[in-house]
């Protein structure tokens, strides 16, 4: 996990990653929130697969001028100007980008 150009936190866990820890989705409670107390984060997006085929978003930020609910409503889901989330059918994909950057 790192923060990203935007000032984003991403993170994810897998339906894999339960079973091989035979871990639930409460076990992950305040793993958003620690996450968006890294250093230099906007805000912070924790994506978890269930069992039925979909994919929980929880969305945190302590910024006064992000607000993660309107981020949450382009998806159908809501909450808080400060903790949002909503809830989307797929899968979850890891995926690597390299850039090349000027020094």
């Amino acid at each position: 996990t790192q923060v990203d150009d935007e000032g984003r936190v991403i993170s994810g866990v897998t339906k894999e990653t339960f079973t091989k820890y035979n871990a639930t989705s409460e076990d992950l409670s305040g793993v958003v929130d620690f996450l968006n107390s890294i250093p230099n984060t906007k805000y912070t997006i924790l994506y978890t697969e269930d069992q039925s085929g979909n994919v929980k978003a929880s969305l945190r930020t302590q910024l006064p001028e992000i607000n993660v609910a309107k981020i949450a409503e382009n998806y159908g889901g809501g909450g808080h100007p400060k903790a949002a989330g909503y809830k989307t059918p797929g899968h979850l994909e890891k995926e690597t980008v390299w850039q090349v950057k000027k020094d």
